[in-house]
């Protein structure tokens, strides 16, 4: 069953990001599910300590790609360890992962979204774990 954590309080969906690659990140194949601002996304991981190559948005395969990322809204069976999801919308394929980051900024339309998964996760009998940013990076 997939492992869910929402990562609420965030300021940015991009310090969300970069939160989790420092704390939560393992070497996962990892999907960061992603509508728009790919762009903003891909160019916030070169600026983020660390290295963290990715491809955007394309179909990869793993004999093509030393990178542990994609960026993207369509599942590709070679990242498929951790998902997380800065859309704050649904991803219909999330119970395809061992675990699920959902990252919640303050903005009042993306936390009334989250709270609907949040109900809707439960109501399918997952577990979910509640982390508040804020108090992780006071």
């Amino acid at each position: 069953m997939t492992k869910i954590d929402f990562l609420y309080n965030v300021d940015h969906f991009t310090n969300g990001l970069r939160l989790i690659l420092s704390n939560f990140y393992d070497n996962q194949k990892t999907l960061i599910y992603a509508h728009d601002g790919h762009k903003n996304i891909s160019d916030s991981l070169w600026q983020f300590e660390g290295f963290y190559p990715h491809h955007v948005g394309k179909y990869v395969d793993e004999e093509n790609s030393d990178a542990n990322f994609l960026i993207g809204n369509q599942f590709n069976y070679f990242f498929d360890e951790l998902l997380i999801n800065v859309s704050a919308k649904d991803c219909l394929f999330f119970s395809r992962f061992a675990n699920l980051i959902e990252v919640v900024t303050q903005d009042q339309l993306i936390k009334d979204s989250a709270r609907n998964r949040l109900k809707k996760y439960r109501d399918y009998g997952f577990n979910v774990n509640l982390i508040n940013y804020q108090e992780l990076t006071n």
